[in-house]
């Protein structure tokens, strides 16, 4: 029995017992934000208002991505580029928030190994 319980921590702890991990609790994540969406009769109020908390995460998978070219700019164009980036994190968020929160957990899961 020990010898299973260590092959399961080595899977666990491996790169590819990681991506598995991280898939799973992305489904399990969304999935718990459709549930909770579920359970109010106004969901597509509490929709807007998650999408609007995990647009920070979309604005933070922009930022990486952004190249350093922006940084002189007229205002004109920072404010379009600031609602451009707005807009786009507001939909990202949704689809980006499940990976970081599984993520963070499964390196949670690694690091108490």
């Amino acid at each position: 029995m020990d010898n299973n319980a260590n092959r399961f921590k080595k899977f666990l702890v491996s790169p590819f017992g990681k991506i598995i991990l991280v898939l799973i609790l992305y489904f399990v994540v969304m999935g718990s934000i459709l549930a909770i969406l579920t359970l109010f009769q106004n969901a597509s109020f509490v929709a807007v208002i998650f999408a609007i908390l995990f647009s920070y995460f979309g604005w933070k998978a922009l930022s990486i991505i952004t190249p350093r070219i922006f940084l002189i700019m007229p205002v004109g164009g920072w404010i379009i580029y600031v609602c451009v980036k707005a807009f786009l994190s507001f939909f990202l968020g949704v689809f980006v928030a499940p990976y970081v929160i599984a993520k963070k957990i499964v390196d949670g899961i690694q690091n108490s190994l």
